[in-house]
């Protein structure tokens, strides 16, 4: 025999069902569930992303919530593999940070397979970041997971991984299906001339290469000024669209590149323009300046050789690249004369220049 007592037990358990129900994941329903990015201070002093930007998503935020992470999952963009898509991030102007971007391509719910960490910024700081992403052909089709992290004075290496100061944030991509190619394809056409830094390779991109299903890439390179070629096999996509090249050393200077596509449903191919690699300049790969505020101190004089260089506080220096309070290029001064095994006096000189920033 049932009693009021027993009805009100199995109310209370029934209820209490219901709500466990509603606490788990929301994309549980969807058959996947990604981890939440955690981050111990987060976006809380100034570390947030002030804009995130890819193919169509643009989207410009001071949010900042409560550990460092927003879902912006009702944010979408749809790609079709084997296309490059442009990117750009940016973070807050209070401190320096390092981007790094994830797409779940086979849709398991994770981050962490081979060629899911898509993009990583060069370097850290609060200008924009700008970069690509090529999709590969072997993404799979719908909906899934985009993630970009940042973190102060460094690169997220984890997509999951707990850090300090930072944010991420979660987009929706949606990955398009390919159209069977026929007949003869297209190779696309590449730059006749890229520089690179010694130690360094460099992105080659084919544009307007036929993309779809049966279409294959093959990076090639020639020694010998383009009379013998053969396949790319080192370095990063040489079976894409883009192609990062080898670190270039002076055997490797002048080493020419283009594309091969073939549509294996017809059995043709194409091949791109050509592009030569050849060395920067050695002012060119001088590597860029840290400096995340313009307050504290600023360097007021340099004095060296025959350099006698005085500069105001904040003051914007004429060279390429300078940034007010944080990075003059004098480089265009009259540069001074020193020989081999000389000693030379030198002397700088700094000053406060009002604010002051709080260290961390």
């Amino acid at each position: 025999m049932r009693t009021k007592s027993d009805n009100h037990k199995k109310h209370w358990l029934l209820r209490l069902a219901l709500a466990a129900l509603a606490a788990l994941p929301a994309t549980l329903a969807q058959g996947q569930t990604y981890c939440t990015p955690l981050y111990s201070t987060g976006c809380t002093e100034g570390d947030q992303i002030n804009l995130f930007s890819f193919n169509s998503i643009n989207n410009p935020t001071t949010v900042c919530n409560p550990g460092g992470y927003t879902d912006y999952t009702n944010l979408s963009t749809t790609v079709i593999p084997g296309q490059s898509y442009p990117l750009t991030v940016q973070s807050g102007q209070a401190y320096a940070q390092g981007f790094s971007v994830w797409i779940d391509y086979n849709q398991n719910g994770s981050f962490s397979d081979a060629g899911e960490n898509v993009w990583i910024s060069n370097s850290w700081g609060t200008a924009p970041f700008t970069g690509s992403v090529t999709i590969p052909l072997t993404a799979t089709s719908g909906a899934t997971r985009l993630r970009v992290r940042s973190t102060y004075n460094g690169f997220p290496t984890d997509a999951c991984a707990a850090l300090i100061y930072g944010e991420a944030e979660d987009y929706t991509v949606i990955i398009g299906s390919l159209t069977p190619c026929t007949g003869a394809p297209s190779a696309g056409t590449t730059p006749a001339t890229v520089t690179a830094c010694f130690g360094s390779g460099v992105t080659i991109n084919a544009a307007g290469a036929t993309t779809g299903s049966g279409i294959t890439y093959q990076w090639q390179q020639s020694a010998d000024g383009g009379v013998t070629w053969v396949n790319a096999t080192a370095g990063q996509g040489y079976n894409s669209e883009t192609y990062f090249t080898p670190a270039l050393s002076p055997s490797t200077n002048g080493y020419m590149y283009r594309l091969q596509v073939t549509c294996s449903n017809s059995g043709l191919s194409a091949t791109s323009s050509v592009t030569t690699v050849i060395a920067a300049t050695t002012l060119q790969c001088y590597c860029s300046s840290g400096a995340s505020f313009s307050s504290d101190e600023d360097i007021l004089n340099v004095t060296f050789a025959g350099i006698n260089n005085t500069s105001a506080c904040n003051g914007l220096a004429g060279g390429p690249g300078s940034v007010a309070g944080k990075y003059a290029n004098y480089t265009g001064l009259a540069p001074a004369a020193v020989m081999q095994g000389q000693t030379i006096p030198l002397s700088v000189t700094s000053g406060s220049c009002g604010a002051m920033h709080a260290p961390r």
